[in-house]
């Protein structure tokens, strides 16, 4: 498969973006776990603006990608299973978290405008719901 490296850098931006079992990282790991990446990749474009602006388009990809695999669960409020409910947060949380931390990007304004106006909506219904930090971090 291939496709932009920045999309595979912003992952750690949106933990687990593909999962369905999605956790909060600590702020100061998530940083940390970017910058050994770029490190490790060792190459000038990581290390510019470019990059940067591209990080921000992608983190934002996964955001509203990551959103559409369970819109429809979190708005109609679908319980989980217990299971699920075992083992993750619930629907809403993940969706509010990734909302509440999507960038604003430029290039793609109406974009990053629809995801602040989804996060004040759905903040609005649904009420606060923090999202929990990865079992390893609480």
């Amino acid at each position: 498969m291939v496709r932009h490296v920045a999309w595979d850098a912003a992952y750690l931006r949106v933990p687990w973006p593909s999962c369905w079992c999605c956790w909060r990282l600590p702020d100061a790991l998530a940083d940390r776990a970017l910058q050994v990446w770029k490190d490790t990749f060792r190459h000038s474009y990581v290390e510019s603006a470019a990059f940067e602006k591209d990080l921000q388009s992608a983190h934002l990809g996964w955001v509203m990608m990551s959103m559409s695999l369970s819109w429809n669960h979190a708005v109609d409020g679908a319980p989980q299973t217990p299971d699920e409910q075992a083992v993750m947060p619930t629907r809403r949380a993940i969706l509010a978290h990734r909302l509440a931390g999507a960038p604003f990007v430029e290039t793609v304004p109406h974009l990053s405008a629809l995801a602040v106006e989804l996060a004040e909506v759905t903040g609005s219904a649904w009420g606060e719901e923090p999202l929990p930090f990865a079992p390893a971090f609480r």
